[in-house]
């Protein structure tokens, strides 16, 4: 869902010259150390798009919000419980990368990818809050409708 429109964007020289977006996104995240094995979530948020004229890579930044799924494991090490308190989590994300238009309607893209995943307390004082970070590359392919 595109907001607004490049044409009149002349701040600094246009170099902030863009457009946002509004994105739905599925994710389903392997961990590979950590009590749980995995996070499948939904999230949404907006993505601010650099464009510039002449430019096949369009860097962008963007911030969501929305919830997860895992494998929590319950598990207690020296008395402390370890891991996710609860297999339902809420989370936030930032993210900044590029896209690549390889065709008409396709594209790919390369983000570096911050998550916080938490369960905001819901299941204290039985288990802890405690969270999962989740930081690393992500790349993805799509397509516009």
């Amino acid at each position: 869902l595109q907001l607004d429109d490049v044409s009149g964007d002349d701040f600094c020289g246009g170099i902030f010259r863009g457009y946002s977006e509004f994105f739905f996104r599925s994710m389903n995240m392997v961990y590979l150390h950590g009590y749980e094995n995995h996070m499948n979530g939904m999230a949404l948020g907006p993505r601010y798009n650099f464009v510039q004229p002449g430019w096949k890579i369009v860097p962008f930044v963007e911030g969501g919000v929305g919830f997860g799924f895992a494998d929590s494991q319950g598990i207690t090490e020296g008395g402390r419980q370890r891991g996710l308190g609860q297999d339902f989590n809420f989370m936030f994300s930032v993210a900044g990368g590029a896209t690549y238009d390889f065709a008409r309607d396709w594209f790919a893209r390369l983000a570096f990818f911050y998550a916080h995943f938490s369960n905001a307390g819901q299941s204290q004082p039985e288990r802890a809050n405690n969270s999962i970070d989740a930081v690393g590359p992500e790349l993805s392919f799509g397509y516009r409708f």
